[in-house]
């Protein structure tokens, strides 16, 4: 495992090995872990221990190396009392070291590009009511200047000695066509339904309701939705191809951090646009709800109920053993209006599985055309389920993001 995220690489002095990501991680895990008991109140230093060590879940995705987790240390002490940011107009030395560990995190992992906006938002909107507009811009200004110098900072030698690989690798989550993976909406297209020709859609989806419904809300509405700035953002992932549930995990540590150090009553002044506040508003504010997450559920639903543009149909099975596969040939129709490359896999039930090798067949299926294919199992061999398993042959294509599926009726023994 290494790091692919360019501020990293330079850590991978210690080995280019897993032991190079697990040390860093768990590092920086025990890290968190000290600044979150440090920096709460006394009575819930107990439940950082907890939500940091005590379920297992963090150190386990500190072991397998995940770069999230230095962000999430360099977050813990943005967030606890972050409506206190700029409080009085100033800064002060703490206010400076908060804003350049949010410049930090951007730089570890993207994971933090969601957090950041909410985070600008809410201290802008915080401040504005305590001060005016006049003098809470200036402190926005400040906070986001220090936080994007220090990302550019970090990042100065990647982005000028390769710039191209630089751009590709910090826009690599929106842009990577990953297969289907997580819990969220995308689980009807790869468990309910087993197909979808539009699952850019989802990305679509994601990005609106992140972007476009759930920040704007979270303006309008933030004396209500200021204590939840922490959790609003991994919301949009529900709607994502990679619907992970370790992005909500991950950042656990944060909505302690946020529940107790930023309550409601740090955002009873806060500033908030006046034609959605006020008695008799009720009917505006729901309109104006329905309307800002109407387009992302429309992206979301269109993707669900997309048709597959791959029909297959298997033609014959080689095997090595009456229990395993060693070759599988099929006959691939590209129904759809646009050449695909797809990369096919067998499942026996929910998650995914490494690709098969194409042994025979065109890496490029043209539209309206008819290919036979002859696929390879990793190892050379796939193991097959017992009587009531369910084996499905999937096909992912990732320019445009398609999944087509057909059921295999294959048994162990038959």
């Amino acid at each position: 495992m290494t790091y692919g995220y360019p501020p990293l690489a330079p850590l991978l002095w210690v080995g280019h090995g897993a032991a190079a990501a697990t040390l860093l991680s768990t590092g920086a895990l025990v890290v968190a872990t000290v600044l979150l008991w440090r920096m709460l109140p006394v009575a819930w230093r107990p439940a950082a221990t907890m939500v940091c060590l005590g379920f297992g879940v963090l150190p386990s995705y500190g072991r397998l190396g995940y770069p999230a987790i230095v962000a999430l240390a360099l977050l813990v002490p943005v967030v606890v009392r972050w409506p206190r940011i700029g409080r009085g107009g100033r800064l002060g030395a703490a206010g400076v070291a908060r804003a350049a560990c949010l410049g930090a995190a951007c730089a570890a992992q993207q994971l933090p590009w969601f957090l950041a906006p909410f985070l600008l938002a809410g201290i802008y909107a915080v401040r504005r009511g305590e001060l005016g507009s006049r003098a809470a811009t200036p402190v926005l200004l400040r906070v986001a200047g220090i936080a994007a110098t220090v990302w550019l900072l970090i990042n100065t030698y990647f982005s000028v000695s390769e710039p191209g690989a630089w751009l590709r690798g910090i826009a690599l989550p929106l842009t990577q066509g990953a297969v289907l993976h997580g819990q969220g909406l995308v689980d009807v297209s790869l468990y309910l339904t087993n197909r979808s020709g539009r699952l850019d859609w989802y990305s679509h989806a994601s990005l609106l309701l992140a972007a476009a419904a759930l920040l704007v809300l979270f303006v309008l509405f933030v004396r209500r939705l200021g204590p939840a700035a922490t959790v609003l953002p991994w919301c949009a992932f529900f709607l994502a191809t990679r619907s992970q549930d370790g992005y909500y995990l991950l950042m656990t540590p944060l909505w302690l951090a946020a529940a107790v150090s930023a309550p409601a009553s740090e955002f009873a002044g806060a500033w908030q646009p006046r034609a959605l506040s006020g008695p008799g508003r009720g009917p505006v504010r729901i309109a104006a709800t329905v309307l800002l997450l109407a387009p992302a559920l429309g992206s979301a639903l269109w993707a669900a109920t997309g048709t597959p543009p791959l029909h297959m149909r298997v033609t014959s099975v080689r095997r090595a053993t009456a229990d395993t596969v060693s070759l599988l040939d099929l006959r691939v129709t590209n129904t759809g209006g646009a050449a695909l490359a797809p990369h096919f896999m067998l499942t026996t039930g929910q998650g995914t599985h490494p690709y098969w090798s194409i042994v025979r067949g065109p890496a490029m299926l043209p539209a309206h055309t008819t290919a036979p294919y002859e696929l390879l199992p990793p190892g050379g061999k796939f193991t097959l389920p017992g009587p009531r398993g369910r084996i499905r042959l999937r096909a992912f294509t990732a320019g445009p993001q398609t999944l087509s599926s057909a059921d295999v009726p294959l048994r162990a023994g038959g």
